[in-house]
């Protein structure tokens, strides 16, 4: 029999949020990481580097970003529930009673909430994605 690979996003939720109750878990849709994507991520990141006048390597600090915020953008589709800090006040007029943008697939508001999380919990989405087939039941959230 032939496997099929589902292309839908996967609903995911970080480890911090899973013992919270549902009302304030974010949940983020991860799309699969096809193998062309991956190709073309790694090419990216490789534009990033480069051989310095005296043989160091350094990194293009713009190229970096970048290749940063395109990585997130193919991975993330969309995000429901996310209570932005007060470090962006455009986030914080798109939020609800609650305080909380109940969802949004826009790549502007997509790219600030990016911004906004901690480095460790973009890495975990990021290394969520490369492994969805792994994923446990309670890693997704259940549609």
């Amino acid at each position: 029999m032939e496997r099929q690979v589902s292309k839908k996003p996967v609903p995911y939720i970080l480890k911090e949020d899973r013992s919270e109750p549902p009302e304030k878990q974010v949940i983020f849709g991860i799309r699969p990481l096809k193998g062309d994507e991956a190709a073309e991520l790694v090419s990216l990141y490789a534009e990033v580097t480069r051989t310095g006048k005296r043989g160091q390597t350094e990194v293009d600090k713009k190229k970096l970003k970048k290749a940063e915020e395109q990585a997130w953008l193919r991975a993330v589709a969309w995000i429901k529930n996310y209570p932005p800090s007060e470090d962006f006040p455009e986030l914080l007029e798109l939020c609800n009673d609650k305080g909380r943008i109940e969802y949004t697939d826009d790549p502007d508001v997509l790219l600030l909430i990016y911004r906004d999380l901690l480095a460790d919990q973009v890495q975990e989405i990021l290394d969520a994605r490369g492994n969805l087939s792994h994923l446990t039941e309670a890693e997704k959230k259940s549609t």
